[in-house]
């Protein structure tokens, strides 16, 4: 038992004598003058950055990765600005052209915008945000800078529902503007609207522009409302249905007009079933 004891404590001491003698050679290589010492350190130095070279991408990559984030967040702040000055210069063109279509159009105005849609109850129905408290009457024609929308079905004291000319109910009168050829616009299906009545070898080509005939109360004469986009190949009938487009885009319209009467007893009509 004390053999092997002395044997431990032997053992030992020989690590701590071999651990100062390391430390005592560290302290030299590291603060000694001498020049082999010098080379020494020069040569450990030259080792220790051959092993640890590999591991030098670390903070770069660490960097990097922190720069790039940074530039993310930067094209994405410029991306949003990009969209709300696009966005901004897109309204702005709107407006002026509606400005414009008002210093030249021959009907009393009323500015308005489209605030929502009444759903598939109404087809093709719009909700303006203005009513009878701004002069809206039933019936009334309601326009763009481009062409017809449609009319005004309901009325609310400050809002009103808009029957666009998307709906098998509506139906206008119109006139080819180059021929004065008339036939009535009727909406069939999806994006299919037809001018009805036109008789077998009327004057009317691609291209052509109908305009509103005035013919009734509700729309004034002269209002654009579509283009002819097809013509029957071989029309066997009295009359033959022309394709038309519509000139203002139902799904994208924002600003419209209302047609307002003139007349100061017609501004105060208000529809009773209509409230807020």
């Amino acid at each position: 038992m004390v053999r092997v004891l002395s044997r431990r404590r032997i053992f030992g001491i020989d690590w701590l004598v071999f651990g100062i003698a390391v430390g005592i050679s560290l302290l030299f290589l590291l603060f000694g003058r001498a020049p082999a010492l010098q080379v020494a350190r020069q040569e450990g130095r030259d080792i220790a950055s051959f092993f640890l070279q590999p591991f030098r991408f670390i903070p770069e990559m660490f960097t990097l990765w922190h720069d790039n984030q940074v530039l993310r967040e930067h094209a994405m702040r410029l991306a949003a600005e990009n969209s709300r000055l696009r966005e901004a210069a897109l309204e702005n063109e709107r407006l002026r052209g509606m400005i414009d279509f008002r210093k030249v159009a021959s009907w009393p105005l009323l500015s308005a915008e489209v605030i929502g849609h009444p759903g598939p109850g109404i087809g093709g129905g719009v909700i303006l945000n203005v009513g009878a408290r701004q002069g809206v009457t039933r019936n009334a024609a309601v326009i763009s800078p481009r062409g017809l929308i449609g009319k005004v079905a309901r009325i609310a004291p400050h809002t009103c529902l808009v029957q666009t000319i998307r709906g098998k109910s509506f139906g206008v009168s119109l006139t080819i503007e180059r021929t004065r050829v008339q036939g009535i616009l009727k909406w069939l299906e999806a994006d299919v609207w037809i001018l009805d009545g036109v008789p077998t070898g009327a004057d009317v080509n691609l291209g052509d522009l109908a305009i509103t005939t005035g013919q009734g109360d509700v729309f004034p004469a002269g209002i654009r409302a579509v283009v002819v986009s097809e013509l029957p190949d071989e029309p066997r009938e009295q009359f033959k249905d022309v394709r038309v487009q519509p000139l203002a885009n139902l799904q994208t319209i924002e600003e419209v007009f209302v047609i307002i009467p003139e007349e100061e007893d017609a501004i105060i009509e208000t529809n009773e079933e209509g409230g807020e």
